[in-house]
Parts: C-alpha cells; structure tokens; sequence
C-alpha cells in the first residue's frame, strides 16, 4: 500500500485526466502540494485511487476542481 500522496495527468487538452492515489492525509500531502497547483489543466479528477483521505487532503483537491468549467 502506498504511504504517500501520488498523483498522474494522462492524455492532454479536454481529455487529460487528474488521477490521484494513496493517502491524502496532512502527513502526506507535502509532497504533492506544489508540483499539483502546476499539474496542468486536467478537465477530470479521477478519486479511485484514493486510500484515505482527511479534510486537508480534500482541500487540496478542491484546489484543481475550482479551476474546473462546469458543463451541465
């Protein structure tokens, strides 16, 4: 199991895909936090990955997603 905050963009433009994996708890989300606010323009977060996660970690997510353009 994973004991550190991941994440991976694939594919570009409307189709690049935010995936997030391991633990994204206050412990471990120091690693990720700079390199995520610079990850691109990812237009879905893929949470599937996820193995825990505390409202520090959901803040952070919240990060990319308010850049997000809804479509209804």
């Amino acid at each position: 199991m994973e004991r550190h905050a991941a994440f991976d963009v694939t594919g570009e433009g409307d189709g690049a895909v935010l995936a997030l994996s391991g633990p994204w708890l206050v412990a471990t989300i120091g690693r990720v936090e700079r390199d995520l606010a610079a990850s691109g323009d990812a237009k879905t977060i893929d949470l599937s990955g996820l193995t825990e996660i505390d409202t520090a970690g959901a803040w952070l997510i919240t990060l990319p997603a308010a850049t997000l353009e809804l479509v209804c």
